[in-house]
């Protein structure tokens, strides 16, 4: 229930700050930016229990680290069109293909249920602390 509730608050943020056609392409250009890292955390974790929770868990902001670099390498190099800027995830993503080597070193903590509950709920104040000020983000004031 409060994953569900979490995703609600979120959704209902991002249409409050963005009419829902672009709040559609912000997300889809976040989602693009994080495969790098949920890919990064996937071939770490390998085969253990829990592992696709870990990756969605750390995988996306590692992700958007690791693209918003390549982003910046790129910009500092002078590209500036937006589709060379939107594939900086994919060297991003062949940077961390030979992750798997390091995964044998590697365990993660089993999560519990009681412990998605905590998580959810952290993830829930995060659109409750910044929803209403980014709301009002680009209106025009007199």
């Amino acid at each position: 229930m409060v994953p569900f509730a979490t995703l609600l608050a979120v959704l209902a943020c991002l249409f409050a700050i963005l009419p829902s056609l672009h709040a559609l392409l912000l997300i889809a250009v976040l989602v693009w930016f994080a495969v790098p890292g949920v890919t990064l955390a996937r071939r770490l974790y390998g085969s253990q229990p829990g592992a696709w929770a870990a990756a969605l868990l750390a995988g996306p902001p590692w992700g958007y680290i690791l693209s918003s670099v390549v982003l910046l390498a790129l910009w500092a190099v002078g590209v500036r069109r937006f589709v060379w800027l939107m594939a900086a995830p994919i060297p991003a993503m062949l940077a961390v293909w030979p992750a798997r080597a390091l995964a044998r070193d590697l365990s993660i903590p089993a999560i519990a249920k009681r412990e998605i509950a905590a998580i959810s709920l952290v993830l829930l104040s995060v659109p409750v602390v910044v929803g209403l000020p980014y709301a009002h983000v680009g209106a025009n004031l007199p």
